[in-house]
């Protein structure tokens, strides 16, 4: 009959399909191929437990009674998906109707009670919940607990099976995915012993550039959550626990800081952004090279490693950095704000001004030179770089051309910048002026960094201004403030109260903030490119920019016999808040107002 013969020229599939049509639920063809990848597994093999069997027997009205081999539910689920596939690249109807028959999916699991068992679906969106309600009760089983008999380098493979669970499915959500990426990456650097404190202020400067400053880039995206409250939660408990270790890092960075400034030591390598002009971008005018010197005010070591990273992957620019070795960085004056640290950059000296004293010492510095603020680079319809600005980077005459672009620190104001990628496309400008200075050599840099708002963790003090993250010494130094004094600090007659913890602040709630003494606020990134050219700069060379190893690799159990470390979960001798790893649960994580990281818009 006509059923041999469809299962003659269709294959497998047909049998299962034409059940379907006369049992009466052909109409739910597409449905019922993709359930049955669930109650069918892809190389399942081994035998079927109770309850897959008692799901399957319920199953099987809606094929007639007919009870399907594994051979023609895997070409049934097959078939399935590559149609669910065309669909969801066809017209606006046709993508439509997919989401329909994978509603209807789930619709029909909850009918016959299997969608507790939905994880097993590539495709269907319940699934690609209960795979993240799985990462995320591995992550919190993964966080550090010295008294388990389970190592954490295992649980921490748990959570990375977890995540390829995750990524494999194809109704994930992207932005959620990177965020329990960089769940995974912060689990392997609390795995890893932390490093020795830094006994120099420019080992301090590095280890944020180097490392901390990719912890931050991660913690931004757990601390934006996700919108499951189960995950949120495991989330929260993670960030709880690495913001233990991080700030142990910021008390020390800031004592070597207060050390350094009251005791007017000399830099010896480290760059300060008082000099950093004549140390690095001079030698590069006096090698005949023209410069493209972008500040982009507000640009931390977290934003600086995203923007490097798109640029490198443009593969337009090459990056280079000292010897072709790691990536430094520059340490700003005090308070971290914008009057100061600006205008000490373009002064070459410890100096507090506006935009009029910044153009004034440039000009005095770098005869010949154009500096452009923000109304500068403003421009008219159709034009994507104002025609001023295209023929001073484009006039062999003009050695440096400086351009200030505020994306970042208006972000701090009028947005959020914990949840904005930051990249060519989400600065404004950034883009367009290398599009048009192929020929000079790039260098990126800020004037300070920021901190992100901490919701309802942030801790307002009474201060004797409104400043953001800075006081005068009116008073003594509380906990979490240091006293710091010097020639470097350029308000408060050379004395100021200085916060090390990022969740104070002294003046109105805004999305961030800077001027304290947390080494987010106190490193500027340095990030010099040249269109392959890797001579552009003397003493710098292009080399791939590594990643920390917690990074970019997975991490392995400890052989037998062998410990893993556990490191300390502590702040000045107290577990920090949500560190005890408990039960997987629910509830509200406080982050409502934010949401995952995405373009700026």
């Amino acid at each position: 009959g006509i059923a041999s013969f469809l299962v003659e020229a269709a294959g497998p599939v047909a049998v299962p399909v034409v059940a379907a049509v006369r049992a009466g639920h052909g109409v739910d063809a597409i449905a019922l191929g993709l359930l049955a990848g669930v109650l069918w597994p892809r190389g399942g093999g081994s035998a079927t437990d109770v309850e897959t069997a008692v799901a399957r027997t319920r199953l099987e009205p809606r094929f007639g009674g007919a009870r399907l081999t594994e051979a023609q539910a895997t070409a049934y689920l097959e078939a399935a998906e590559a149609w669910i596939y065309r669909a969801l690249d066809g017209d606006d109807q046709t993508c439509h109707e997919a989401h329909r028959m994978l509603r209807r999916a789930e619709e029909i699991a909850a009918e016959i009670d299997v969608t507790h068992r939905l994880a097993a679906s590539d495709l269907l969106p319940v699934g690609f919940t209960q795979r993240m309600r799985a990462f995320a009760d591995a992550v919190r089983l993964a966080l550090p607990d010295p008294g388990s008999q389970v190592t954490t380098a295992q649980r921490i493979e748990q959570a990375q099976q977890r995540l390829a669970e995750v990524e494999a499915h194809r109704s994930a959500d992207r932005k959620r995915v990177e965020t329990a990426r960089m769940a995974v990456r912060l689990l392997r650097w609390l795995a890893a012993p932390d490093t020795p404190a830094p006994d120099t202020m420019l080992a301090a400067v590095h280890r944020q550039v180097r490392e901390t400053g990719w912890v931050d880039r991660a913690r931004l995206d757990i601390f934006a959550g996700d919108v499951d409250a189960r995950v949120a939660e495991a989330y929260r408990t993670l960030h709880a626990v690495v913001d233990g270790r991080r700030a142990r890092h910021d008390r020390h960075f800031a004592e070597l800081l207060q050390d350094t400034t009251a005791a007017e030591r000399e830099p010896g390598a480290m760059l300060r952004v008082e000099d950093v002009l004549d140390r690095v971008v001079r030698p590069i005018l006096d090698n005949g090279r023209r410069v493209l010197l972008l500040l982009l005010d507000g640009m931390g070591t977290a934003a600086g490693i995203e923007i490097a990273e798109a640029l490198g992957r443009n593969g337009a620019w090459t990056e280079l950095t000292p010897s072709g070795g790691a990536r430094t960085g520059v340490l700003a004056a005090l308070p971290t704000v914008t009057a100061v640290n600006r205008c000490s950059l373009f002064t070459g000296r410890i100096a507090v001004g506006d935009r009029t004293a910044e153009a004034k010492a440039f000009r005095t510095r770098f005869p010949g030179s154009v500096l452009l603020h923000k109304a500068d680079l403003r421009t008219p319809a159709g034009l994507a770089v104002e025609p001023d600005v295209a023929q001073a980077l484009g006039d062999p005459a003009v050695p440096m051309v400086a351009a200030v672009i505020n994306t970042i620190d208006d972000a701090l104001d009028r947005s959020d910048p914990g949840t904005i990628e930051w990249g060519p496309d989400t600065v404004n400008g950034l883009r367009d002026l290398l599009a048009v200075s192929q020929d000079r050599v790039v260098v990126l840099l800020s004037d300070h960094g920021h901190v992100v708002d901490r919701g309802a963790e942030a801790v307002l003090r009474p201060a004797e201004s409104s400043e953001n993250r800075w006081r005068p010494a009116v008073t003594e130094a509380g906990d979490g403030e240091l006293l710091f004094t010097g020639s470097r600090v350029a308000l408060g007659d050379g004395r100021v109260v200085l916060p090390w913890r990022e969740e104070i602040r002294y003046g109105p709630r805004k999305a961030g903030y800077h001027g304290g003494a947390a080494p987010a606020e106190a490193v500027i990134p340095l990030l010099l490119f040249a269109a392959h050219d890797e001579a552009a700069v003397p003493g710098w060379s292009g080399a791939p920019v590594s990643s920390p190893e917690w990074w970019r690799e997975p991490l392995r159990p400890t052989p037998a016999g062998a410990h893993s470390a556990q490191p300390d979960a502590t702040v000045d001798g107290r577990p920090p808040t949500g560190a005890v790893v408990g039960r997987p649960g629910s509830g509200a994580t406080g982050r409502s107002t934010r949401r995952p990281r995405q373009p700026a818009q």
